[in-house]
C-alpha cells in the first residue's frame, strides 16, 4: 500500500512538456498535470479530487491549493454557477468575474471552502452577486439565511434514497425515528409483554397439573406460540369393536387455552 502511494516521476499528459505535479482521480484517462496546466483545467472543475506529487508521495489537495513551481501556494476559487452575460448597457470587455463572498460548499466528496463568484462592471460601477434563486437554479441548497453553507442536491437526493431503501438501518440508527414508529414500537412490546404472561401461566399450569396426577405425558411437537401439545392417545379397540378411549381432561384444558391465545391474537391483528 505504501509503495502505491509513491509518486513516480510523470510528465504532464496535457501539455506533454513540463514534469507532472498534480494527479487528478477525476481526469482520467490523463490524470497527470503540470502546474500550469493544473491551473487552467480545474479553474471551472473545483470539485475534482487532485493530489500533489511535489514530496515524492500523493498528498490530498484542496481546490485552494495550486502548485507553483513545485511550492504549494493558496488560491481562490469560485462555486460554478451560471451567471448572466451582461449586467448593464455597457460594453461585455468592461465587466470582469472577481471573488465575493465565502462560502462553504457540501457534497458527496467532502467539504470545500470557496468563494461566490460576483461581476463588477470598470465603466459604471454595477456589481451582481447570486441570490437564493441563483443557488438553487444550480443545484445548491441554502443551509443558513445568509447562504454561507450550501448543500448540494445530490446529498439530499442521497439521503432521501436511503432512507427509502433501508428504514430499518436508518430506524437503528436513530434517523426518521418519528411518532408514528414509536406508537408502533409501544405496541409490539405490549403484545410481547401478554404473550410472555399467558405462556408463564399455561408453564405454571402444566407444571401443577404434572405435580397432581404424576403419570408421565407422551408430548409430540409445540405450536406456533410455544405452547405443548399433548400427543393423542392411541386409539385402542375392545374387543367389543367399540371406539377409542375418550379425551383426557389434561387434553381438554390445553385444547381451550390454545384456543384462548389463538382468539387473542386475532382481536389484536383485527385492531
Amino acid at each position: 500500500m505504501v509503495a502505491r502511494q509513491h509518486a513516480a516521476t510523470r510528465i504532464c499528459q496535457h501539455c506533454g512538456n513540463s514534469p507532472a505535479v498534480i494527479r487528478c482521480s477525476d481526469c482520467r484517462p490523463h490524470p497527470f498535470l503540470c502546474g500550469q496546466c493544473d491551473v487552467r483545467v480545474h479553474r471551472g472543475q473545483v470539485f475534482h479530487n487532485r493530489d500533489s506529487m511535489t514530496h515524492a508521495f500523493f498528498h490530498p489537495l484542496p481546490p485552494t491549493t495550486c502548485v507553483v513551481e513545485r511550492v504549494l501556494n493558496q488560491c481562490e476559487r469560485l462555486v460554478p454557477l451560471e451567471m448572466p452575460e451582461t449586467i448593464c448597457g455597457c460594453l461585455r470587455v468592461s465587466s470582469s468575474v472577481i471573488a465575493g463572498q465565502s462560502i462553504v460548499v457540501v457534497t458527496m466528496n467532502g467539504r470545500y471552502d470557496l468563494r461566490l463568484p460576483q461581476i463588477r462592471c470598470k465603466a459604471c460601477e454595477a456589481t451582481w452577486s447570486p441570490g437564493v434563486d441563483d443557488l438553487i437554479r444550480n443545484d445548491y441548497w441554502p443551509a443558513t439565511s445568509h447562504y454561507s453553507t450550501v448543500y448540494a442536491t445530490d446529498v439530499l437526493f442521497s439521503f432521501e434514497e436511503l432512507k427509502m431503501a433501508a428504514p430499518v438501518c436508518l430506524k437503528m440508527s436513530g434517523l426518521g425515528f418519528d411518532a408514528e414508529d414509536l406508537e408502533l414500537e409501544e405496541e409490539l412490546q405490549d403484545v410481547n409483554r401478554v404473550l410472555g404472561v399467558l405462556e408463564s401461566q399455561a408453564q405454571k399450569e402444566l407444571k401443577a397439573q404434572r405435580e397432581h396426577n404424576p403419570t408421565p405425558v407422551q408430548l409430540k411437537k409445540r405450536d406456533m406460540h410455544g405452547f405443548v401439545i399433548p400427543k393423542r392417545p392411541s386409539s385402542s379397540r375392545k374387543t367389543s369393536g367399540m371406539s377409542s378411549a375418550p379425551t383426557t381432561k389434561q387434553h381438554q384444558q390445553d385444547l381451550k387455552l390454545k384456543c384462548f391465545v389463538r382468539s387473542f391474537l386475532s382481536c389484536l391483528r383485527m385492531e
